[in-house]
């Protein structure tokens, strides 16, 4: 998950009563306009199935595609030009620009309109093949991590993609693909954000494993592919 990094532009939709049954509800239209507001400084994620803004109050706008209906964000495309996509998702329409990076165009069903320029999701890494990033965990956070990747509660690596070194204290360094940390970090953020650590009973201890993947530096350790595998991956 990346940061919104640049408000463009913004703008109010005035909104004019008469008194007839068609009118909004009353502080309708400001609570919006509000939830857009808000978007300045908020987080922004993006891939194949999801495409999320999250406000700095934690209001989510956009679309979460569900595989279980075999959805993909096609299914939420309402026009695509060379210049832009729109997708529809709720209350809003979201129109990704294909020539200027990273820049989105919100209009929510009052008109309310914001454009803003979010960080740019895929991370640069090293291209060289071993690529390793390390952190040392107690023998309290490693359950806790093992336990959420088992659940897939954040992205699992892929075969290779992690070991692992045991030491007499019972903690463990583990040796991420870069790549692969990267994915963790978002899935990590993505699960703090919607809550989920909030409605654990562990909420510190979420907090700080995530915190300890966040500090994971990159290794000089050689020959970390001889090492054991780590015991929860796909295929």
């Amino acid at each position: 998950m990346n940061r919104i990094i640049e408000i463009i532009e913004k703008k109010e939709k005035e909104v004019k009563r008469t008194g007839s049954m068609w009118d909004w509800q009353e502080g309708y239209p400001e609570s919006q306009w509000k939830i857009l507001c808000e978007l300045e400084n908020g987080k922004f994620f993006e891939d194949e199935k999801n495409l999320l803004f999250y406000t700095t109050e934690n209001e989510k706008i956009g679309f979460k595609a569900m595989p279980e209906y075999n959805q993909d964000k096609t299914d939420f495309i309402t026009a695509k030009t060379s210049e832009n996509i729109k997708y529809w998702s709720s209350d809003y329409q979201i129109t990704k620009s294909l020539v200027e990076d990273g820049v989105f165009e919100i209009t929510d069903r009052v008109g309310h309109y914001i454009k803003l320029r979010v960080e740019p999701m895929v991370k640069e890494v090293s291209t060289v093949t071993n690529d390793f990033k390390s952190v040392r965990l107690s023998s309290q956070e490693l359950p806790l991590l093992y336990i959420a990747l088992s659940k897939n509660l954040f992205n699992r690596p892929k075969k290779g993609q992690i070991y692992y070194e045991s030491h007499s204290d019972r903690s463990c360094t583990l040796y991420l693909k870069a790549d692969y940390h990267s994915e963790l970090e978002s899935s990590m953020l993505m699960a703090q954000y919607q809550g989920k650590f909030r409605q654990s009973n562990a909420e510190y201890e979420w907090n700080n494993l995530k915190n300890k993947i966040d500090e994971a530096q990159i290794s000089d350790k050689e020959n970390i592919k001889d090492l054991e595998l780590y015991g929860v991956y796909d295929e």
